[in-house]
């Protein structure tokens, strides 16, 4: 236990993540069929397989997502699988909204 005057741990250092409910999925299997199609359909189109997700808007903190963050997805009410984060970028909806 640390003495009632210990510095607090900086948390500039440690890693940021982001937490997401995997919608539509209730196991890590049905997780993983949901992005081999996504990859199944890319190559049938003949382009590169990047797997995206789009939030409601973009992470504030988007600098410390990348240097080590992580995607935590939330599968039937439990953290229950991690995805490294590569890049966030911005995108533009149909109705021209941000995300």
């Amino acid at each position: 236990m640390a003495p009632r005057n210990a510095r607090p741990v900086k948390t500039a250092d440690a890693p940021v993540h982001l937490i997401k409910l995997c919608v539509g999925v209730s196991t890590i299997a049905e997780l993983e069929e949901w992005v081999a199609e996504c990859a199944d359909e890319a190559a049938r189109a003949g382009r590169p397989f990047e797997q995206i997700h789009t939030t409601r808007s973009m992470p504030t903190r988007r600098e410390a997502l990348l240097e080590g963050g992580s995607l935590y997805w939330v599968i039937a009410g439990e953290i229950a699988a991690r995805q490294r984060l590569v890049g966030i970028d911005p995108h533009v909806r149909q109705d021209g909204t941000p995300a």
